[in-house]
């Protein structure tokens, strides 16, 4: 099963799926998620104001609960409030899925420069039992609503729409230029025909971006409020932009209240610069290739390892790299600039397709915990974070030690 998630696929296979599952990933499909994610924020904030003290807290929890919920309710269909509830299945199989231990390390080391050992082995990365648990809450929640007719806008309806239909349906035009550029074929489209996609593809793709989010999202929001308890002048400049745009509109979060909330975009931006999730891409040479410039020829079949932490953390492409700023990306034009030298969700056909719902998770946990609370240091903060050299994706070393204050907001 897990061999059929995008991330997984190869050749002719990827590239149908990825083209077909595309429109599921735009701007317009992505505001649907935004009332989704903005109850678990409120859930968040309510488990905060009934549980907050002096003590330190680890945000890093905090934010896997947050991400666990959110994710549950907009990919998977349902939310047990695990700010409530922390003990519930659900959550207790996240951990389970995202858990490191040495052998985990092991294979993920092999996954990397050893894939031909992997394929032959056949490494197991997760145990039976929690791939059961997912897809046979994926199933029991597809025949709930074809027995009930029920529907409901999320990530698992869109796939049972692809099944069902052959295709995403795109709002719009916009959507549907979108939806072409995410699928990496702009200028030729994958070999049409017919498209089988299955009750276990669903599974597959379901249980990918779980995985995917579940660690990613929760880490750059426990980073991000790491660097603006520190930076206290910065996160001042977070609330108030909060605040003023919560002002106009009726204290609500939404994808229009969100998108009004620029320097904490870039708030967003800078933290996946500093600490971007993946260390490195891993791509694979399609044709013979000559290095401009140079002797260097690089031949088909070649993996090509670019380190994208070094890249993002060198002082020659981004001036005083330990510093985090947020100015770096509030110019409009940043990304053009700095086109593959940042690469926080990697670039060109094999980028992750995820890359606006988890960027518009992130935001939305941010821009509700710092509506509300302050990030504060204390004693048992540890700045700069220390990294785990060798769990992916990339993750703090004993969380993110801060203490929380309720805020007086107007």
């Amino acid at each position: 099963m897990l061999a059929k998630n995008l991330f997984s696929l190869e050749g002719q296979r990827w590239r149908d799926m990825r083209s077909k599952i595309a429109p599921a990933f735009t701007t317009g499909k992505m505001k649907i998620m935004v009332p989704y994610m903005a109850e678990v924020g409120q859930n968040w904030l309510k488990f905060l104001s009934k549980n907050i003290s002096d003590e330190a807290v680890d945000l890093k929890e905090l934010a896997v609960t947050y991400t666990a919920d959110a994710i549950g309710t907009c990919v998977f269909g349902v939310n047990y409030n695990a700010f409530e509830n922390p003990n519930n299945t659900f959550m207790t199989m996240g951990r389970r899925l995202v858990g490191y231990d040495f052998k985990r390390g092991i294979k993920a080391i092999c996954v990397i420069f050893f894939p031909e050992v992997v394929k032959f082995f056949d490494f197991e990365w997760f145990e039976r039992s929690m791939v059961d648990f997912f897809c046979n809450l994926l199933k029991e929640m597809m025949d709930s609503r074809k027995k009930t007719g029920q529907t409901r806008k999320d990530f698992l309806q869109l796939m049972v729409e692809l099944k069902e239909k052959g295709s995403v349906t795109s709002d719009n035009a916009e959507d549907e230029k979108e939806s072409k550029k995410l699928s990496g074929f702009e200028d030729s489209q994958p070999t049409q025909g017919k498209f089988d996609f299955s009750d276990v593809d669903i599974y597959a793709q379901a249980f990918a971006f779980f995985v995917a989010g579940f660690e990613n999202s929760s880490t750059q929001i426990s980073l991000a409020c790491l660097e603006l308890a520190v930076e206290s002048e910065l996160q001042h400049r977070a609330h108030a932009e909060i605040d003023q745009v919560l002002k106009e509109h009726d204290g609500k979060l939404t994808a229009e209240s969100l998108k009004k909330m620029v320097y904490l975009e870039s708030i967003v931006q800078e933290t996946l610069r500093k600490y971007p999730p993946a260390g490195g891409l891993v791509r694979s040479c399609t044709k013979n290739y000559l290095i401009p410039g140079t002797n260097v020829r690089i031949e088909k079949g070649t993996i090509v390892m670019i380190p994208t932490y070094s890249l993002q953390n060198d002082p020659k492409y981004f001036p005083d790299p330990e510093r985090f700023d947020p100015e770096r990306f509030c110019d409009e034009d940043a990304h053009h600039k700095l086109q593959y030298l940042y690469t926080p969700f990697g670039d060109g056909p094999r980028h992750c397709i995820g890359m606006r719902f988890s960027q518009l998770l992130i935001k939305t946990g941010l821009a509700s915990i710092l509506s509300k609370f302050e990030i504060l240091p204390c004693k048992e903060t540890v700045y700069p974070p220390k990294i785990d050299p060798i769990r992916m994706p990339l993750s703090s070393v004993g969380g993110v030690q801060v203490k929380m204050q309720e805020r007086k907001v107007d």
